[in-house]
């Protein structure tokens, strides 16, 4: 009986493991990710350059990649103007 629960146990965590392991660590910026945020891929691409730390952001052939753990960090300000007329 005790045997059983902990060969099932195993069996859920081998499949937890497998699915975080086909997660990738690294997400490229793309234009729907930026369009997302409000900006332009070179915009965003610079606010991050400025805002998070080159460990977790950088060029990878000709695309940029962050690293999901910093993806929460993003947050930027949209600035809204009017014309007064």
């Amino acid at each position: 009986m005790l045997l059983e629960r902990i060969e099932a146990l195993e069996s859920k965590l081998k499949a937890i493991e497998a699915t975080l392991i086909s997660y990738p660590e690294w997400m490229p910026i793309t234009a729907e990710f930026a369009k997302e945020h409000g900006v332009t891929i070179n915009g965003l691409r610079g606010w991050c350059m400025k805002n998070i730390h080159p460990d977790f952001f950088m060029k990878k052939g000709r695309f940029w990649y962050i690293h999901q753990s910093q993806l929460g960090k993003i947050k930027i300000k949209r600035v809204k103007c009017s014309v007064l007329g």
